[in-house]
Protein backbone atom coordinates (compact mmCIF):
# COMPACT_ATOMS: atom_id res chain seq x y z
CA UNK A 1 0.00 0.00 0.00
CA UNK A 2 2.84 2.40 0.92
CA UNK A 3 4.45 1.82 -2.48
CA UNK A 4 1.15 2.40 -4.35
CA UNK A 5 0.49 5.67 -2.52
CA UNK A 6 4.06 6.82 -3.20
CA UNK A 7 3.64 6.05 -6.90
CA UNK A 8 0.39 8.02 -6.97
CA UNK A 9 1.99 10.94 -5.18
CA UNK A 10 4.84 11.07 -7.67
CA UNK A 11 2.68 10.46 -10.75
CA UNK A 12 0.44 13.52 -10.48
CA UNK A 13 0.77 15.14 -13.89
CA UNK A 14 2.65 18.41 -14.14
CA UNK A 15 0.72 21.36 -15.52
CA UNK A 16 2.36 24.75 -15.17
CA UNK A 17 0.92 26.36 -12.05
CA UNK A 18 -2.13 24.11 -12.10
CA UNK A 19 -2.43 23.42 -8.39
CA UNK A 20 -4.74 25.50 -6.24
CA UNK A 21 -3.58 27.63 -3.33
CA UNK A 22 -5.87 27.02 -0.38
CA UNK A 23 -6.54 28.75 2.90
CA UNK A 24 -7.86 25.47 4.34
CA UNK A 25 -5.90 23.86 7.13
CA UNK A 26 -5.90 20.73 9.26
CA UNK A 27 -4.31 20.01 12.63
CA UNK A 28 -0.90 18.38 12.54
CA UNK A 29 0.19 15.37 14.55
CA UNK A 30 -1.05 12.00 15.69
CA UNK A 31 -4.73 11.15 15.11
CA UNK A 32 -5.02 13.70 12.28
CA UNK A 33 -5.11 13.05 8.54
CA UNK A 34 -4.42 14.58 5.16
CA UNK A 35 -5.75 13.30 1.85
CA UNK A 36 -4.27 12.53 -1.52
CA UNK A 37 -6.71 12.70 -4.41
CA UNK A 38 -5.75 11.07 -7.71
CA UNK A 39 -8.12 10.18 -10.55
CA UNK A 40 -11.16 10.99 -8.41
CA UNK A 41 -10.01 8.54 -5.71
CA UNK A 42 -9.23 9.99 -2.30
CA UNK A 43 -6.84 8.29 0.10
CA UNK A 44 -6.77 9.24 3.81
CA UNK A 45 -3.23 9.38 5.19
CA UNK A 46 -2.34 9.45 8.90
CA UNK A 47 -0.08 12.14 10.33
CA UNK A 48 2.21 11.22 13.19
CA UNK A 49 4.27 13.14 15.71
CA UNK A 50 3.43 16.10 17.92
CA UNK A 51 0.26 18.15 17.60
CA UNK A 52 2.03 21.46 16.89
CA UNK A 53 0.04 24.51 17.95
CA UNK A 54 0.47 28.27 18.00
CA UNK A 55 2.72 29.33 20.90
CA UNK A 56 4.72 26.07 20.83
CA UNK A 57 8.47 26.55 20.46
CA UNK A 58 9.97 25.10 17.30
CA UNK A 59 13.57 24.01 17.75
CA UNK A 60 16.11 22.35 15.53
CA UNK A 61 15.97 24.54 12.43
CA UNK A 62 19.53 24.02 11.24
CA UNK A 63 21.35 27.04 9.85
CA UNK A 64 18.82 29.37 11.41
CA UNK A 65 19.54 32.94 12.51
CA UNK A 66 17.61 33.47 15.73
CA UNK A 67 17.33 37.21 15.03
CA UNK A 68 14.75 36.75 12.28
CA UNK A 69 11.21 35.51 11.90
CA UNK A 70 11.08 32.21 10.04
CA UNK A 71 8.84 30.61 7.47
CA UNK A 72 9.24 26.84 7.17
CA UNK A 73 7.56 25.21 4.20
CA UNK A 74 7.39 21.43 4.58
CA UNK A 75 6.77 19.32 1.51
CA UNK A 76 6.85 15.65 0.51
CA UNK A 77 9.77 15.78 -1.94
CA UNK A 78 11.44 18.27 -4.23
CA UNK A 79 10.92 16.10 -7.34
CA UNK A 80 7.14 15.83 -7.15
CA UNK A 81 5.18 18.06 -9.56
CA UNK A 82 3.19 19.77 -6.80
CA UNK A 83 6.32 20.43 -4.72
CA UNK A 84 8.18 21.76 -7.75
CA UNK A 85 5.30 24.15 -8.42
CA UNK A 86 5.25 25.24 -4.78
CA UNK A 87 8.98 26.01 -4.86
CA UNK A 88 8.57 27.77 -8.23
CA UNK A 89 5.77 29.98 -6.90
CA UNK A 90 7.80 30.86 -3.80
CA UNK A 91 10.79 31.66 -6.04
CA UNK A 92 8.64 33.91 -8.25
CA UNK A 93 7.27 35.69 -5.18
CA UNK A 94 10.80 36.20 -3.85
CA UNK A 95 12.02 37.53 -7.19
CA UNK A 96 9.24 40.11 -7.12
CA UNK A 97 9.51 40.99 -3.41
CA UNK A 98 13.00 40.05 -2.13
CA UNK A 99 13.80 43.59 -0.98
CA UNK A 100 10.85 43.45 1.45
CA UNK A 101 11.93 40.16 3.06
CA UNK A 102 15.33 40.92 4.58
CA UNK A 103 14.13 40.20 8.13
CA UNK A 104 12.63 36.78 7.33
CA UNK A 105 14.33 33.41 6.89
CA UNK A 106 12.62 31.02 4.49
CA UNK A 107 13.27 27.29 4.77
CA UNK A 108 12.15 24.43 2.54
CA UNK A 109 12.09 21.17 4.53
CA UNK A 110 11.62 17.74 2.98
CA UNK A 111 12.68 14.18 3.72
CA UNK A 112 14.96 14.27 0.67
CA UNK A 113 18.66 13.76 1.22
CA UNK A 114 20.98 16.76 1.10
CA UNK A 115 22.37 15.42 -2.20
CA UNK A 116 18.92 15.20 -3.76
CA UNK A 117 18.10 18.74 -2.62
CA UNK A 118 21.43 19.98 -4.01
CA UNK A 119 20.70 18.31 -7.36
CA UNK A 120 17.30 19.99 -7.41
CA UNK A 121 18.86 23.38 -6.59
CA UNK A 122 21.52 22.96 -9.29
CA UNK A 123 18.93 21.95 -11.88
CA UNK A 124 16.09 24.39 -11.11
CA UNK A 125 17.92 27.40 -9.58
CA UNK A 126 15.37 28.38 -6.89
CA UNK A 127 15.75 31.80 -5.27
CA UNK A 128 18.95 32.13 -3.23
CA UNK A 129 16.96 33.30 -0.18
CA UNK A 130 15.53 29.78 0.16
CA UNK A 131 17.42 27.48 2.52
CA UNK A 132 16.78 23.81 1.80
CA UNK A 133 16.91 21.56 4.86
CA UNK A 134 16.88 17.76 4.65
CA UNK A 135 14.86 15.91 7.27
CA UNK A 136 16.19 12.46 6.49
CA UNK A 137 15.98 11.55 10.21
CA UNK A 138 12.28 12.58 10.21
CA UNK A 139 12.85 14.45 13.50
CA UNK A 140 11.48 17.76 12.17
CA UNK A 141 8.44 15.94 10.76
CA UNK A 142 7.81 14.30 14.14
CA UNK A 143 8.36 17.56 16.04
CA UNK A 144 5.91 19.45 13.81
CA UNK A 145 3.44 16.59 13.32
CA UNK A 146 3.81 16.81 9.54
CA UNK A 147 5.19 13.30 9.03
CA UNK A 148 2.83 11.10 6.98
CA UNK A 149 2.86 7.65 8.52
CA UNK A 150 2.08 5.61 5.39
CA UNK A 151 4.52 7.45 3.10
CA UNK A 152 7.31 8.40 5.51
CA UNK A 153 7.23 11.84 3.84
CA UNK A 154 6.25 15.29 5.13
CA UNK A 155 2.82 16.79 4.58
CA UNK A 156 2.57 20.14 2.80
CA UNK A 157 2.55 22.87 5.45
CA UNK A 158 3.69 26.40 6.24
CA UNK A 159 4.88 27.23 9.76
CA UNK A 160 5.70 30.80 10.81
CA UNK A 161 7.75 31.49 13.93
CA UNK A 162 8.97 34.65 15.61
CA UNK A 163 12.65 35.40 16.29
CA UNK A 164 12.67 33.10 19.32
CA UNK A 165 11.17 30.17 17.40
CA UNK A 166 7.69 30.51 18.94
CA UNK A 167 5.05 29.33 16.45
CA UNK A 168 2.76 32.15 15.31
CA UNK A 169 0.94 30.41 12.43
CA UNK A 170 0.49 26.89 11.06
CA UNK A 171 -1.23 25.86 7.86
CA UNK A 172 -1.15 22.16 7.05
CA UNK A 173 -3.11 21.68 3.84
CA UNK A 174 -5.77 18.96 4.13
CA UNK A 175 -5.26 17.84 0.49
CA UNK A 176 -1.67 17.14 -0.62
CA UNK A 177 -2.29 18.39 -4.16
CA UNK A 178 -3.16 21.88 -2.88
CA UNK A 179 -0.62 24.56 -2.02
CA UNK A 180 -0.48 26.50 1.26
CA UNK A 181 -0.93 30.28 1.26
CA UNK A 182 2.69 31.50 1.20
CA UNK A 183 1.71 35.17 0.80
CA UNK A 184 -0.36 35.02 4.00
CA UNK A 185 2.63 33.48 5.78
CA UNK A 186 4.85 36.33 4.57
CA UNK A 187 2.32 38.92 5.74
CA UNK A 188 2.22 37.29 9.19
CA UNK A 189 6.02 37.06 9.39
CA UNK A 190 6.36 40.73 8.39
CA UNK A 191 3.82 41.71 11.09
CA UNK A 192 5.99 39.91 13.66
CA UNK A 193 8.95 42.05 12.63
CA UNK A 194 7.08 45.36 12.89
Amino acid sequence: MKKLISILLFSVSLNAFAYDVTSNTTQTGKNNTVTLTQSEQQQQLQLTGNNLTVDDTLTGIKGSNSNKAKICATLPGVDTPVCHEQISKITKYLQDNADKLDDIEIHIVSTDTADKQKRYIDEHKPHEKLTFLPDSSREFGKQTGTLIEELDLLARAIIVTDKAGVVQHIQCVPELTNLPDFEKAVDLAKAIEN
